[in-house]
């Protein structure tokens, strides 16, 4: 069952707003009552398919962004790793290996040298070294030419190969990571969906966090105190009643003011509030009643 924190229905909202300011406060100050919910109930879903090999949390523990919740079975995509990290290794080591076009070089090198003393000496004297040797050896300088082209070419495929696998270990490194569900906010786990040893599909929602560092705080304001326009973005304090009759205070900011009037000429105001945490734990929580102090100069 969703979590309903979040959820205020109008007809509350009226019933709360039944004590309004006295004629004896402040003029440019209203305080009315309001009720705490929530911003945001995000649903944490599997990014791959698999296994749930590990659970972290349970109902009701508190948690920050980016914390460990759950693990799916990975090892695939370790072996995948693996395999790509071994790929990749090989692929440099042969991209790095220059020896080839050394000797395609030096073999260059010796049949030009071949193909000039030839040529000199029958420069010298005709017909000594015969013509089907000169073409020989000027072929075997165009070999060791190509040959030489043929190392570089392979040298920069290999290259290319290294990163290809480079990208295939990234690739597995997502696919471990998918395989680890992270918080996506600071906030309270309200509903555990499934549990360790369970098969998940991608998608399928694994638990339900209820955001807890910034609240939402509505209340009814009265059109009579303040027109609409005058409440925009204004800062405002949210007093909350705590156990053992303790009160505290919350820095908030209107965030949305209702154009439309309702009952008794009243108007919507929704501020976003600061949370505070005592020993380990939120403050305030959904559905909470509390004061929101309103003040315009």
């Amino acid at each position: 069952m969703r979590y309903l924190a979040s959820v205020m229905p109008l007809f509350w909202l009226a019933a709360l707003s039944g004590a309004g300011t006295s004629d004896t406060e402040p003029v440019g100050r209203v305080e009315i009552k309001a009720v705490v919910s929530s911003t945001k109930e995000i649903e944490v879903p599997a990014e791959a398919p698999g296994k749930l090999v590990a659970v972290e949390v349970r109902d009701g523990d508190l948690v920050q962004g980016d914390d460990f919740l759950a693990q799916i079975d990975d090892r695939q995509a370790q072996v995948n790793k693996l395999r790509a990290e071994i790929q990749l290794k090989a692929a440099r080591k042969q991209a790095a290996n220059d020896i080839p076009e050394i000797y395609a070089a030096a073999s260059k090198a010796v049949a030009e040298a071949e193909l000039k003393e030839s040529k000199r000496a029958n420069s010298k004297v005709k017909g000594t070294i015969p013509q089907v040797t000169i073409r020989r050896q000027e072929l075997s300088v165009e070999e060791a030419r190509l040959l030489k082209e043929k190392n570089r070419m392979d040298r920069e495929v290999a290259e290319m190969n290294a990163d290809v696998h480079e990208a295939d270990v990234q690739a597995a490194l997502e696919e471990i990571s998918r395989c680890r569900v992270k918080s996506p906010l600071d906030g309270v786990v309200v509903e555990l969906i499934r549990e360790e040893g369970e098969w998940v599909q991608a998608g399928e929602t694994i638990m339900r966090i209820l955001r807890m560092d910034v609240l939402r705080v509505e209340g009814l304001m009265d059109s009579s105190k303040f027109d609409p326009k005058e409440i925009e973005g204004k800062q405002v304090r949210v007093s909350a009643q705590l156990a053992r009759g303790r009160s505290m205070e919350f820095n908030g900011t209107v965030v949305f003011v209702d154009p439309v009037l309702r009952a008794r000429g009243k108007y919507l105001i929704r501020a976003e509030v600061q949370n505070k945490q005592e020993d380990g734990a939120w403050i305030l929580k959904p559905g909470m009643e509390a004061k929101v102090i309103v003040g315009v100069r």
